[in-house]
């Protein structure tokens, strides 16, 4: 009787895993992993002027952000991208938002500021 309620019992066992196996299967074709574009948030930030200066001194300052597939320039997320690259991990890893200290914002592009322009002029290259 127990060679029998064993069988029965590893059956059981056997099961429980592949219905679990399934499940997982299921779930992880759904994910953002293999259709990133179903999950992306809306793209909104794009129509903004501001916040596309902001995200292209970010890409500018930050070439491996630029190129990604889902943070950069051409990325699913659009010019969120470089802010939400920034909150999730750009923060952390000591990188640095907005313009820098030798930049401004003006009309929806970054600008060096006047004394970098100044400068330029005089040594006829960029002051960066």
């Amino acid at each position: 009787m127990s060679a029998n309620g064993n069988k029965w019992i590893d059956r059981v066992i056997v099961i429980i895993c592949v219905v679990s196996f399934g499940s997982w299967l299921v779930g992880l074709a759904g994910s953002p992993l293999f259709h990133p574009d179903r999950h992306a948030p809306p793209r909104s930030g794009d129509q903004d002027p501001a916040e596309l200066a902001l995200a292209q001194a970010y890409w500018n300052r930050y070439p491996d952000v630029s190129g990604h597939s889902y943070f950069g320039e051409n990325g699913v997320l659009g010019t969120n991208g470089a802010r939400t690259h920034y909150l999730l991990h750009g923060k952390a890893e000591g990188r640095r938002w907005g313009p820098g200290p030798t930049e401004e914002i003006r009309s929806g592009e970054v600008l060096p500021s006047f004394t970098d322009r100044c400068n330029e002029e005089k040594t006829g290259r960029p002051n960066r």
